[in-house]
C-alpha cells in the first residue's frame, strides 16, 4: 500500500510539474507592431485576433520545444479577471514561432537586491521597482479560507501585495490598488525586470501547484500601462 500511495505522490508532482513548466509568458517580436493569430496552424488560416507591441500572452511551451511553426497562444486582455475565470476571457489561436519572443529569452542587465523579508528591488540604468508584500491577518486567512484567488485555490493565501513603488530619475510613484491588491501567495525572489524596445516589464512567477500564476507589469516611456495574469492554457 505505501508504495502505491509514493506512485500516486509522485504521479501529481509530475503532473503539477508539468503543468508549471507550461506556463510561459511572451511577446510579439514583429517590426510591424503587431503580429496576427490565425484560427488554426497554417498560413492561410481566417485571422482571428491582432497582437500588439506591449501585450503580454501565454503560449504553449511544449509547441515550442518541439520547434512547430505555429504555437498556441493564448490572451487575456481583462486585466482584473478573477481566479478561475481567466480562460474565459481568453483569445486563443495560433503565432508563427518566428514571431514570438518569450519573455524569459530576452536578456536585461538589472539588480534584484532584497531590502527586507517583505520587500525587494528591481533596478536597471534609471528605472526602480520596490515591491511590498504584507502578511494576512488569521482574520482575513479565515475571512478568505476555501476562496478561489491569485495564488491558491483553497484558501489560507498567507500574503498579499501591500504596495508598488516606481522610481524613475528623481520622480517617484504608487501604482495604483488595483494593479495588485488581489495577487495571493507572493514570490519576492522570482521577480525579473525585462526591457524590450521602449517598453519594461516587470514580472513575477508566485505560489505553486495549482495556484501558480505570473503577472507582468507593463511601462513605457515612464509610464505605468497596464498589468497583464496568466495561470496557463
Amino acid at each position: 500500500m505505501k508504495y502505491f500511495l509514493a506512485f500516486i505522490f509522485l504521479a501529481s508532482t509530475l503532473s503539477l510539474t508539468r503543468v508549471q513548466a507550461q506556463i510561459v509568458s511572451a511577446i510579439i517580436n514583429d517590426s510591424d507592431g503587431y503580429t496576427n493569430v490565425r484560427e488554426i496552424a497554417t498560413i492561410q488560416s481566417e485571422i482571428k485576433d491582432k497582437f500588439v507591441d506591449g501585450e503580454v500572452f501565454e503560449f504553449n511551451s511544449d509547441d515550442k520545444f518541439e520547434k512547430k511553426n505555429w504555437i498556441s497562444v493564448y490572451l487575456n486582455r481583462d486585466s482584473r479577471s478573477k481566479c478561475g475565470q481567466a480562460s474565459k476571457m481568453m483569445s486563443s489561436g495560433f503565432l508563427h514561432s518566428s514571431r514570438l519572443l518569450p519573455l524569459s529569452e530576452i536578456k536585461t542587465t538589472y539588480k534584484r537586491k532584497r531590502v527586507s523579508v517583505n520587500l525587494i528591488e528591481l533596478s536597471s540604468d534609471n528605472f526602480k521597482v520596490f515591491i511590498e508584500t504584507r502578511k494576512l491577518s488569521d482574520k482575513e486567512n479565515k475571512e478568505l479560507f476555501y476562496e478561489c484567488l491569485w495564488g491558491t485555490d483553497t484558501g489560507n493565501p498567507s500574503n498579499v501585495i501591500h504596495k508598488i513603488t516606481i522610481q524613475i530619475e528623481q520622480a517617484t510613484f504608487d501604482l495604483p490598488t488595483n494593479a495588485f491588491n488581489d495577487l495571493y501567495k507572493v514570490t519576492l525572489d522570482k521577480s525579473y525586470l525585462k526591457k524590450y524596445k521602449d517598453f519594461i516589464y516587470v514580472t513575477m512567477s508566485n505560489s505553486d501547484g495549482a495556484g501558480f500564476y505570473e503577472v507582468t507589469w507593463v511601462f513605457k516611456e515612464n509610464k505605468y500601462l497596464r498589468r497583464y495574469i496568466n495561470q496557463g492554457p
